[in-house]
């Protein structure tokens, strides 16, 4: 049994289109240590959930249904530390709903 494992940036997956996210979720779910959420606008990476789309955040679905640590991941300096409690309610919602 390897100490080692992956961390899923859901933002960049998101790169390789709409059906990426969950792919490499199912691949790599025994080995996943941890995921860096944030959603994605085009190229604009590490955006907030809440400023996404539905699209996107059904994505995440099989995320939000598993016990995989979350790591909230944004731009601190371009969305400011008033997200952070939002963001936190939000994902807490996304995952009572989900699980």
């Amino acid at each position: 049994h390897s100490k080692h494992g992956f961390c899923l940036d859901t933002a960049h997956a998101s790169d390789f289109g709409p059906d990426e996210i969950k792919f490499l979720f199912k691949t790599l779910r025994n080995k996943l240590q941890q995921v860096h959420i944030s959603g994605a606008i085009g190229k604009k990476h590490h955006v907030p959930l809440t400023e996404v789309s539905e699209d996107f955040i059904n994505t995440l679905k099989p995320i939000f249904k598993s016990d995989v640590p979350l790591i909230m991941e944004y731009n601190l300096s371009a969305f400011g530390k008033s997200y952070v409690n939002k963001e936190i309610a939000f994902i807490k919602n996304l995952i009572r709903h989900y699980s």
